[in-house]
């Protein structure tokens, strides 16, 4: 079991230290006090948490086609 310290889960989540004590205040991320100021998260906590929140990449939409310009074939007229 790895601890971690605040920022340094902050770092790993691309948030704010201030936005991680929000998770963990809510019960969203699991933390442990380890002293009157000190906080660690369990590294295995912190990728579950992850896990928990990953989305399926959106399918890619194909462009349909244009449908194809009338043509008017006048007799006499120059076809190119």
């Amino acid at each position: 079991m790895a601890w971690i310290t605040r920022q340094e889960a902050a770092d790993r989540l691309a948030i704010s230290v201030k936005t991680l004590d929000g998770l963990i205040r809510r019960g969203q991320l699991p933390a442990s006090k380890i002293g009157p100021r000190i906080v660690r998260i369990d590294e295995r906590d912190l990728e579950a948490y992850t896990a928990e929140r990953r989305v399926a990449p959106a399918p890619v939409k194909q462009k349909a086609a244009p449908p194809p310009r009338p043509c008017r074939y006048v007799p006499g007229m120059k076809v190119v």
